[in-house]
């Protein structure tokens, strides 16, 4: 999730600016990446990456590491939206007043309106990465060896071998227990910028 969730905002960020430009040629490809990994199901993706790319192809990658590089392409594509909703949401003004200082268009988009925009577009990638963790357990679908089983998987596993439902509830409480703790504090950073959103416009 982790490693999903860092490729995701680094591919994010990028598609995001492509996708703002006002050539077609720059954005369109950056579209129809966003279109792909949004209107296709994640476990799709997972299961073409792995046993249709990795394995047809005879690429020296486990499901592990297939799984890893499908979560951060997919998370570039919404984070790709977060970021173009936030750095649309910059008043115009700001973009103007970096230009009149002699910026070109991508040394006020560094500069200027970016780093405003990622502010405001903290609570929602914290979000994608809570939805991110629980989205992990598509993996179990890949057949992972036991060095790389995830929490659902070693729940699987030992109730094959119990016949006992406590497994199950036992992974329900592992993911809880890192997810809720996750929510409470995109709540609170939300609130953070909230009041300090209002502080600055009064």
């Amino acid at each position: 999730a982790f490693v999903g969730e860092f490729g995701g905002i680094v591919i994010g960020l990028t598609l995001a600016v492509l996708n703002l430009s006002k050539r077609r040629t720059v954005r369109a490809p950056a579209r129809t990446y966003i279109n792909f990994f949004r209107g296709t199901p994640l476990l799709w993706q997972l299961i073409v990456f792995y046993f249709g790319l990795a394995l047809g192809l005879r690429l020296a990658l486990s499901a592990y590491v297939t799984a890893m590089i499908v979560f951060a392409l997919n998370t570039g594509a919404y984070a790709a939206e977060v970021f173009r909703a936030g750095i649309e949401s910059i008043e115009r003004s700001q973009m103007e007043a970096a230009r009149s200082l002699g910026m070109t268009y991508g040394q006020a988009m560094r500069f200027a309106i970016i780093p405003q925009a990622v502010r405001r577009v903290i609570p929602p990638l914290m979000n994608e990465f809570v939805i991110l963790i629980k989205d992990t357990s598509l993996i179990i679908v890949l057949g992972l060896t036991a060095e790389e089983l995830d929490i659902l998987s070693f729940a699987r596993q030992l109730f094959a071998s119990t016949f006992n439902s406590t497994p199950f509830v036992a992974a329900a409480a592992g993911y809880l227990a890192v997810t809720l703790p996750l929510i409470r504090i995109v709540n609170a950073v939300e609130a953070r910028l909230r009041s300090g959103l209002v502080g600055i416009h009064q």
